[in-house]
């Protein structure tokens, strides 16, 4: 029986090293707060993840061109009464049971990463690469439902309807409020 000693490992040719997938942002995001991640979604795409029950922080971000839409479009629809992302020409949006701008003119020409963060103490707060946009939306309580419906790039019951016309490169759900650390390393790593 052969057992390998300390140093017979240490001289051996170091693995090809794994990559740290995107998702986990150079490893400061844990596999465990990772609900979903995608990349080039289709319209309608259908989201996998769990359900994020309403008062509790997530995160949702995503990677794309701005859209040239003349009506509501969206690019994460989680059902009625749960949180939805999309663009209202020159607007950015989000909506519970009722519209609510978080901040104007979110989307801006070009390719960019878009973060929405929901604190544990229910503040709403848009990123686009990495910066803070906009005003922030309190006393916000809505979650995402994983279980009766939600798409990426469409509305949440009709995979053909207000659709989310440029590709998401990279999108992602975390059950978790991303903070500046996490956020600055998974925009690097969605910026590659």
């Amino acid at each position: 029986m052969r057992v390998a000693t300390r140093r017979s490992l240490l001289s051996r040719p170091a693995a090809a090293a794994t990559a740290v997938s995107w998702w986990l942002a150079s490893g400061t995001i844990a596999e465990a707060n990772v609900y979903e991640h995608v990349e080039l979604p289709s319209a309608g795409q259908s989201y996998a993840g769990s359900t994020i029950a309403n008062n509790l922080p997530y995160t949702i971000v995503f990677r794309t061109t701005d859209s040239t839409a003349t009506q509501f479009v969206f690019d994460f629809n989680g059902n009625p009464g749960r949180i939805a992302c999309g663009y209202v020409p020159g607007n950015g949006f989000i909506e519970s049971q009722w519209w609510g701008s978080v901040t104007n003119s979110l989307f801006s020409s070009g390719d960019h990463v878009y973060y929405l963060v929901v604190s544990a103490a229910q503040v709403a707060t848009w990123y686009r690469d990495n910066v803070q946009v906009g005003s922030t939306y309190t006393n916000w309580s809505t979650g995402v439902d994983g279980t009766n419906g939600a798409r990426w790039r469409s509305l949440f019951n009709n995979a053909g309807a207000n659709n989310w016309t440029p590709d998401l490169t990279y999108a992602a759900v975390y059950n978790v409020a991303l903070d500046s650390t996490q956020r600055s390393a998974l925009y690097t790593a969605m910026s590659a």
